[in-house]
């Protein structure tokens, strides 16, 4: 809900991220590590999937070129907490372009290969996490993100605390009554009081005030794009 600018300060707390609440720039976000909304279920899926390594790496190979497929996954499978510390996503937000090109390479081939052991709506994120693996990839979670309403997420609070104030303002005087001063590396940064980044499996029911001071309304229901097309 607002311009990716690399010198902005991002919330986010868990997986590569650490477990204490921070902020980075995106123009310092380590090498090695997207930014993605933080799924707790996956882990549950994750375990609930329970797939074979040796299988899904002998099937995957059929469709790719997966080096040390085993030796690389192996982690995954033999410590229990390791996808909920970095790998409890379902899509990435923010990743460099190099990360998201190498990745690319091997998805088709883990997606194929999951399927073959799982066919749940859920194959593509767990195929998306080995592949992040393999590529070695981790995620830092975001605390920008809403979307269940009953989750546990950080922007929840902040909406709650916000009260009325309008989330999405840019840049300008007028914003700054509804920003907070926020210190990031010695320097202050007017932060809007967020959050920034709303999950698309969700209905949203939007009132704001116009430019012209009018009321309007946006309904959002990605499930029914299907009844518009037709």
């Amino acid at each position: 809900l607002r311009p990716l600018d690399p010198f902005d300060s991002w919330r986010l707390v868990g997986g590569a991220a650490g477990d204490v609440a921070t902020q980075w720039h995106l123009a310092d976000v380590p090498a090695g590590v997207a930014l993605a909304h933080h799924f707790p279920f996956v882990p549950v899926l994750w375990k609930q999937v329970n797939l074979s390594l040796s299988q899904l790496c002998e099937d995957a190979r059929r469709h790719a070129d997966l080096t040390d497929c085993e030796a690389r996954l192996q982690d995954m499978f033999s410590d229990p907490d390791l996808v909920a510390a970095e790998y409890a996503v379902g899509v990435p937000h923010v990743i460099r372009a190099l990360d998201l090109a190498r990745m690319c390479q091997v998805w088709g081939a883990f997606t194929d290969a999951v399927r073959l052991q799982y066919r749940g709506w859920t194959a593509e994120m767990v195929s998306w996490i080995l592949t992040a693996r393999f590529a070695g990839v981790r995620f830092a979670y975001f605390a920008e993100v809403v979307s269940d309403p009953v989750a546990p997420e950080p922007a929840w609070a902040r909406i709650d605390q916000g009260g009325g104030d309008d989330p999405c303002l840019g840049k300008g005087e007028h914003d700054k009554s509804a920003a907070i001063s926020e210190v990031a590396e010695d320097h202050s940064h007017q932060q809007p009081a967020g959050p920034w980044l709303v999950h698309f499996c969700e209905i949203y029911n939007v009132s704001y005030t116009s430019d012209d001071g009018s009321r309007a309304v946006v309904h959002l229901d990605k499930r029914a794009v299907a009844k518009i097309i037709k």
